[in-house]
C-alpha cells in the first residue's frame, strides 16, 4: 500500500489542488432536474485529468486501471467497489460536445494535394477575403454562435485558468498578452475510408469513414500533408509556464487567420475580468482587417509580417519604408525611432546621421544640428506601423514571447504523449487537449507552492 502512495504521489498532489465546486452552474444545464438524479460527475472528470495525467487515452483500458488499483480509485474520489462502466464515460465526453458532422459518416473521398509548399509556408485560406468578411461582421457587433467547445473552455476557465490568474501565472490580468497558434494533429482514422460500393478497382464513389470530419492540411513544420485536424490555442505570453486559456478545433485545411478570430472573439466574452491588450501572432496572422480588428477592441498586434508580401510602399514621397515599417533616409539608412506621442498616435523618427548611428553622409537633409524628423501614423497603415517599431530590438524581444504557444503544443504533444494518441473526431481531441491542459496549470501550481504528502496525512518516502 505504502508503494502504490508513493507511486502515485504527484496525482495525489494535483487532485488535491483541483476544485471543481466552480463547475455546477456549468454541468448542471446538460442534466435533468427530475428523475434519479446523477452520479459522479466530479470524479468522472477528476479521473479523466489523471487519465491523461498518465499518458492512456482508452477510456476502456483506464476503467479496467481504475478498477484494479484501489488507491487510484480513491484518489478520484470513487468507491472502488462501485467504479461507473465504460459507457458512463463515454456518455460524459459526448454530453458536453453535440455537434454533428454536416457531411455524415458517408461522403466522397478527398483527394490528397499533389502540390508541396515551400518550407515555413502556410496553406493559403480556401476562400478568398473570407478573413475580411468575418472581421467586417464582428465589427458591426456580431458574435459568433455558443459553440461546442466553448462549453469545453468554460470548464477550462473556472477550473483551472481563473484561479491561475489569481496566482499571478498568466501575467498582468489588465494588461494580458496572448500568442495565438494553431498546430495539425493526425487522425487515427483511414484517409481512404471504406469502399460500400460494388465497383472493381479505383473510383469516386462514396465512401464510408470512421473519422468523418478530418481532411487533408499542410503541416508546416513536418513539412508534409497530413489527414486530421487543427487545434488552435491562445497562450499567455507572459506565463513562465507557458500555460493556455482558450482551444478551439477546426479542420486541418482551415487558414489559422480564420480559426483566430472566432477564438479571440470567445477569449473577449469568456475573461470578462482580464483585459487582452496584445496579440502575438506569425505570418499566418498578417492580414491587414486582422489588425483593424484588433486596432478597434484595443490590443496591440504584434505579427510578423508575411515574406512572400514582397512590396515595399512609400511614405510622404520623400521617405521610402522598409518592409518592417522603417522610414529610410535618402542616403539608404534606416532612421531611428525616438518615441512614440499618444496624444498624437504618431512614431517619432529621427535622423541617423545625427544621433552618431552613421557617418560620412554627405546629404545634407535637414539645417538644424537635430536632424531630419519624420513622424509614421499607426492608423494610416496598422500593418507596417508598430507602436514598437519593426525591426528594433525591443520589437524582436516582445515578439519573442510568441513561442510560448509553440511550447505549450510541445507539452500537450510530447510530454503527455497526444502527439501518438491518433483520436478519431474533434471530440475526443479537444476533450484530450482540454485535459492536457488542465495539468499544465496544475503543474504549474504545484511548482509554485509544493505539496507534499506529509500535508495530506500520508506517508513521506523515509
Amino acid at each position: 500500500m505504502r508503494e502504490r502512495i508513493l507511486y502515485h504521489a504527484t496525482a495525489i498532489c494535483k487532485v488535491w489542488l483541483l476544485d471543481l465546486d466552480n463547475l455546477l452552474p456549468i454541468l448542471s444545464p446538460f442534466y435533468s432536474h427530475t428523475g434519479r438524479p446523477a452520479r459522479y460527475q466530479p470524479e468522472i472528470l477528476r479521473s479523466l485529468v489523471l487519465m491523461v495525467h498518465y499518458r492512456i487515452f482508452s477510456i476502456t483500458r483506464w476503467v479496467h486501471i481504475l478498477r484494479s488499483d484501489e488507491i487510484l480509485a480513491i484518489t478520484c474520489g470513487f468507491d472502488p467497489k462501485h467504479i461507473p462502466g465504460i459507457g458512463t464515460f463515454y456518455d460524459f465526453l459526448a454530453r458536453f460536445y453535440r455537434r454533428v458532422n454536416p457531411r455524415g459518416r458517408v461522403h466522397k473521398p478527398a483527394r490528397k494535394p499533389s502540390r508541396r509548399l515551400r518550407p515555413g509556408q502556410k496553406q493559403p485560406p480556401k476562400h478568398q477575403g473570407v478573413i475580411r468578411k468575418i472581421v467586417n461582421r464582428l465589427l458591426r457587433g456580431r458574435r459568433f454562435a455558443d459553440s461546442t467547445e466553448m462549453v469545453l473552455n468554460q470548464i477550462l476557465a473556472h477550473t483551472v485558468v481563473i484561479p491561475s490568474a489569481q496566482r499571478g501565472l498568466l501575467g498582468d490580468p489588465n494588461r494580458l498578452a496572448l500568442a495565438g497558434d494553431g498546430t495539425i494533429y493526425e487522425s487515427g482514422g483511414s484517409p481512404h475510408g471504406r469502399k460500400i460500393c460494388d465497383c472493381q478497382g479505383p473510383c469516386s464513389c462514396p465512401r464510408r469513414y470512421s473519422d468523418p470530419e478530418a481532411d487533408w492540411g499542410w503541416d508546416s513544420y513536418r513539412e508534409r500533408w497530413v489527414w486530421g485536424h487543427t487545434i488552435y490555442e491562445l497562450t499567455a505570453a507572459d506565463s513562465p509556464n507557458d500555460l493556455p486559456i482558450l482551444m478551439d478545433t477546426a479542420q486541418a485545411s482551415r487558414h489559422d487567420a480564420v480559426t483566430s478570430l472566432r477564438a479571440l472573439s470567445e477569449a473577449r466574452d469568456l475573461y470578462p475580468q482580464l483585459t487582452i491588450s496584445r496579440f502575438l501572432g506569425d505570418a499566418a496572422h498578417d492580414s491587414y482587417p486582422f489588425y483593424q480588428l484588433l486596432d478597434c477592441w484595443s490590443i496591440e498586434a504584434l505579427i510578423d509580417l508575411n515574406p512572400h508580401h514582397t512590396s515595399h510602399p512609400t511614405y510622404q514621397q520623400a521617405v521610402r519604408i522598409n518592409r518592417d515599417g522603417t522610414p529610410i533616409c535618402p542616403r539608404g539608412h534606416p532612421m531611428v525611432q525616438w518615441g512614440y506621442c499618444p496624444d498624437r498616435q504618431r512614431i517619432k523618427w529621427r535622423c541617423p546621421q545625427a544621433l552618431g548611428k552613421v557617418s560620412g553622409c554627405d546629404i545634407n537633409c535637414s539645417p538644424s544640428a537635430y536632424g531630419r524628423v519624420v513622424y509614421t501614423y499607426p492608423a494610416r497603415n496598422l500593418r507596417l506601423f508598430c507602436r514598437i517599431a519593426r525591426g528594433t530590438l525591443a520589437w524582436k524581444k516582445a515578439y519573442a514571447r510568441r513561442t510560448t504557444a509553440e511550447r505549450s503544443f510541445k507539452r500537450k504533444k510530447n510530454d503527455y504523449g497526444l502527439d501518438n494518441a491518433r483520436p478519431r473526431g474533434k471530440k475526443k481531441l479537444l476533450w484530450l487537449n482540454v485535459l492536457a491542459g488542465i495539468n499544465q496549470h496544475l503543474d504549474a501550481w504545484l511548482a509554485q507552492t509544493p505539496v507534499s504528502l506529509s500535508q495530506l496525512g500520508l506517508p513521506q518516502v523515509a
